[in-house]
């Protein structure tokens, strides 16, 4: 998933499993995002210099 609607929040994301499979996901995908980030960000200065 690369987004998230209102669209997709119904009851049943509520639930209290459902929301915290959810929440979990966001973490990781926040993760690795700021993982890729640093890697180009590192392999960018490496370049540079």
């Amino acid at each position: 998933m690369c987004a998230f609607t209102y669209l997709r929040m119904n009851p049943e994301l509520f639930e209290a499993d459902n929301w915290r499979r959810f929440v979990a996901f966001v973490k990781k995908m926040k993760m690795i995002t700021v993982m890729i980030y640093i890697y180009f960000f590192r392999n960018e200065f490496y370049f540079i210099m």
